[in-house]
């Protein structure tokens, strides 16, 4: 595997994970706007995060999709520099979703103490959203880094 070979399935990884996220973000932007509609309590709340959350996430998706570009002549070092820098950030966005998951079921608990039937609705709501974001996100994020660091240990860097 030559350096440009290796440095283009890095962007089709990349590429590959985006398209999952635009995926799994447009499910919930469609099941959010009919949750938000259709729903009362703790699920409308439900149904407001996993919609937020995921503008957001189409938000990432719109952008990755439109920065990816391939550069013809990228040195070893830059393709070394772009897998570490690769590695990380999944590794610390799994750390991320980990909190988001620990802080939705913290809501969850924060529920049972809240003070009016609509903080509590909210608190519940916003916590399982915050747990089912946070769960696909680990789950994405470390496929993502495992995908991410097998395909760099295919490469041989020299080092």
């Amino acid at each position: 595997m030559t350096l440009q070979d290796f440095y283009i399935s890095q962007n089709i990884i990349l590429k590959n994970g985006i398209f999952v996220l635009a995926i799994w973000a447009s499910i919930n932007l469609f099941f959010g706007i009919l949750g938000i509609l259709k729903t009362e309590n703790e699920y409308k709340h439900f149904s407001v995060m996993n919609f937020c959350w995921n503008i957001v996430n189409m938000m990432i998706v719109i952008y990755s999709f439109y920065s990816f570009e391939i550069k013809n002549n990228i040195t070893k070092l830059e393709v070394l520099k772009n897998q570490h820098f690769l590695e990380m950030i999944f590794i610390v966005n799994a750390v991320l979703d980990l909190m988001y998951i620990t802080f939705g079921f913290y809501l969850q608990e924060k529920s049972k103490n809240a003070k009016t039937l609509l903080l509590c609705e909210q608190n519940k709501g916003f916590g399982w959203g915050l747990v089912l974001q946070g769960s696909f996100l680990l789950v994405f994020d470390f496929c993502m880094f495992w995908i991410v660091l097998k395909n760099g240990n295919l490469y041989n860097f020299g080092l």
